[in-house]
């Protein structure tokens, strides 16, 4: 899997390189598509990872099932649980579910950092990250 560490070095490199803007736009083009398309892998295999071949399933308390899964002390039932919590978009199960499972926890962690779950200052870095190169001066 690429390293997403280095492909933001690469586009903060590519950004203070002395070369034609029109070379370094293209480049930073590239290189945040790049990103991006690791970003993605990256989530779906913590989803793999996460969930597994576990089917989704209607939940109407995701949050509930949770709850009542870690009282039960079933992992399975936790997984099922936080898989419905995930799809219907109620992320506080998905939280929960993380404290007990650290697959669920690795996506949580992802989607904090990249992903829907992120704060205003890691949103604001994303943005100052990825955007485009200051033009010729």
């Amino acid at each position: 899997m690429v390293d997403l560490e280095d492909l933001f070095r690469a586009i903060s490199r590519n950004k203070a390189a002395a070369i034609p803007y029109f070379e370094k736009l293209e480049n930073h083009r590239r290189l945040v598509d790049q990103l991006q398309a690791a970003i993605e892998k990256q989530r779906l295999w913590l989803e793999s990872a996460a969930f597994g071949e576990i089917e989704p399933v209607i939940v109407n308390d995701p949050i509930g099932a949770v709850r009542q899964a870690i009282k039960d002390n079933d992992p399975l039932a936790i997984k099922a649980a936080a898989l419905a919590g995930y799809k219907s978009n109620q992320i506080n199960a998905v939280r929960l579910a993380a404290e007990f499972d650290q697959d669920i926890a690795a996506l949580v962690d992802h989607l904090r950092t990249y992903g829907e779950l992120a704060n205003l200052n890691q949103r604001l870095f994303m943005r100052f990250a990825l955007a485009e190169p200051e033009g010729a001066k």
